[in-house]
């Protein structure tokens, strides 16, 4: 898929790598981070992608995420599983008009990160921490 001709630039990809997805609340800590704005990712499939991420990160990229910079990591967290999801990440970061940019996290560890994200650690007005349970359908 290319990208649209009528951008007059490329999406900037922040990538995190070398670090660490950490729960409660969800951070990835620790990473390496490259902007990455010359590259034509919107001309590229998730093959590529993936291609690109290896040679830059020099080594494995078998679980890569992404989040639009507007959403909080655990609100906005998405795994990149095939062309489609790919396709997703190139036009949401072209919808961002603000800025075109996107931020794209590397799991070294194979953390069940989505997970963490559905369970994220909600602070209330109070300052309490309390977990959203999404099987709690009791009215209390």
């Amino acid at each position: 898929m290319a990208s649209d001709s009528k951008q007059c630039k490329y999406l900037t990809v922040c990538m995190h790598y070398n670090g660490l997805f950490t729960p409660k609340p969800l951070v990835y800590l620790n990473a390496v981070v490259v902007s990455i704005c010359d590259v034509d990712f919107g001309a590229m499939d998730l093959k590529e992608f993936n291609l690109f991420i290896t040679k830059l990160i020099e080594g494995s990229s078998d679980n890569v995420y992404y989040c639009t910079r507007n959403e909080p990591l655990a609100k906005g967290i998405r795994r990149i599983r095939n062309d489609v999801d790919y396709f997703e990440i190139i036009e949401t970061g072209y919808s961002d008009e603000v800025g075109l940019r996107m931020n794209v996290y590397i799991d070294h560890d194979n953390e069940p990160v989505l997970d963490w994200a559905d369970m994220e650690v909600v602070e209330d007005d109070e300052g309490h921490y309390s977990e959203e349970d999404p099987d709690d359908d009791k009215d209390s």
